[in-house]
């Protein structure tokens, strides 16, 4: 008989007698997009969220001049900036591949008046 489960020593559920991955690993971490802690590999939530008065966003730019220069970075937050219409806070910029940069930033989201 062979062990079936999650084999995957980083998942929640990691199952150290199984020898057969079935799929069934789960990560656990901030999955709240308003959250500063944000962790984009988590499929669930477990609770570690704070500073949910952000959005984050992950937005992939695609352009035969795209670079990942002080330039590029300010362009791209002064022109999300406008866009939104909101000061935004700019989190990391990463080249993809030759001409596609992907950008990460925070939004403040809107509050309502008490």
């Amino acid at each position: 008989f062979e062990a079936r489960g999650c084999t995957d020593s980083m998942a929640s559920n990691f199952l150290g007698q199984a020898v057969t991955d079935d799929g069934s690993c789960r990560y656990a971490g901030c999955a709240d997009m308003r959250a500063v802690n944000l962790d984009s590999s988590a499929d669930f939530d477990d609770g570690s969220c704070h500073g949910g008065d952000r959005l984050a966003i992950t937005i992939t730019l695609v352009s035969p001049l795209m670079s990942v220069g002080p330039t590029t970075q300010l362009a791209v937050r002064e022109a999300l900036a406008s866009l939104l219409g909101v000061p935004v806070q700019l989190v990391a910029v990463t080249r993809v591949s030759p001409g596609s940069v992907e950008v990460g930033v925070w939004v403040p989201l809107a509050r309502n008046a008490e």
